[in-house]
């Protein structure tokens, strides 16, 4: 089964997770671009869809504005799921990193996590061609995936 995983926002991404093979890919995409976001998701098919939702103020938010623009990102991200039929599972951001820093003292500071949770990524999904820094945002929903379908195999 493939499992998608948004992490939304302008500077958004969708990752895709095969549960069978365990190899992870996807692109950076602006996630409140409808149009986009649906054709991917339709290209792709997958059986679930996972979305990164905070609680509270997500990550280095601190404007109002800001915080605005994160939750039209994840409502449009949302609505085009639900718009196309497919399931959908809320992640919070503490579920994935529980996974992805397992064993590992969580870093303390938002770019300090950016950049474990990319390099660990990178050992875990070698093929998703995680090369640049800017993927770190691809990184963070590829873990929001691997939460997904840990979850979905749990029950």
């Amino acid at each position: 089964m493939i499992v998608a995983a948004i992490d939304p926002g302008v500077a958004g991404a969708v990752a895709f997770l095969d549960t069978e093979t365990g190899g992870g890919w996807g692109e950076i995409l602006d996630t409140t671009d409808a149009v986009a976001l649906a054709e991917l998701l339709r290209v792709q098919a997958p059986g679930t869809v996972a979305i990164e939702v905070p609680v509270g103020r997500g990550g280095p938010v601190t404007s109002r504005a800001a915080q605005a623009s994160l939750w039209r990102a994840i409502g449009c991200a949302e609505g085009v799921v639900l718009a196309l039929g497919l399931p959908l599972v809320r992640v919070q951001p503490k579920e994935w990193q529980r996974l992805a820093f397992a064993g590992r003292t969580k870093p303390t500071t938002y770019p300090e996590r950016k950049r474990h949770a990319l390099r660990l990524a990178r050992e875990r999904w070698p093929g998703a061609r995680l090369d640049r820094v800017k993927d770190s945002g691809l990184a963070d929903a590829l873990w929001v995936a691997y939460a997904a379908a840990t979850t979905e195999a749990k029950g």
